[in-house]
This record gives structure tokens, C-alpha cells and sequence, in this order.
């Protein structure tokens, strides 16, 4: 996944998601990429990421840390 730049709507509705480890670093478009899953627990480096509405919405996570220097 280290190449994905654009991952809007990606796992949206995808219930039995519930943690997503994976190298998001080049992503730039999350908007709604995890919307309404069951994520609870996430690990990526977002350090790209510009465009992320909603892509946590409705889910479960409890936690979240990340360099969103870039992000609109």
C-alpha cells in the first residue's frame, strides 16, 4: 500500500475491519476511507495525507496519533 495516493471510500462500510496496520505514507485523499468500519485500533504513517474528511467517522477507534502536518 505504499504506493496508494488516493484512497477515499477505500474500506468504507467494511464491517469486520477492526485494525489496519499497513504503510499509508504517500496517501494523500483519505476522505472517508475508514468511514463506518469497526476500526479500533490503527497504526500508518499519515505524514502525506491532505484530504481527510470523515475518514475516521462512525468508527470505533479509541486512540489516535499522528503528524497531520499537511493535512487541509
Amino acid at each position: 500500500m505504499s504506493n496508494l495516493v488516493n484512497g477515499s471510500g477505500m474500506f468504507v462500510y467494511s464491517s469486520n475491519l477492526s485494525t489496519f496496520d499497513g504503510d499509508l505514507s504517500n496517501l494523500i485523499n483519505g476522505s472517508s476511507m475508514f468511514k463506518n468500519t469497526s476500526l479500533a485500533s490503527f497504526s500508518s504513517n499519515l505524514s502525506s495525507l491532505v484530504y481527510g474528511n470523515g475518514m475516521f467517522s462512525s468508527t470505533k477507534l479509541k486512540s489516535f496519533s499522528n503528524d497531520l502536518s499537511n493535512l487541509v
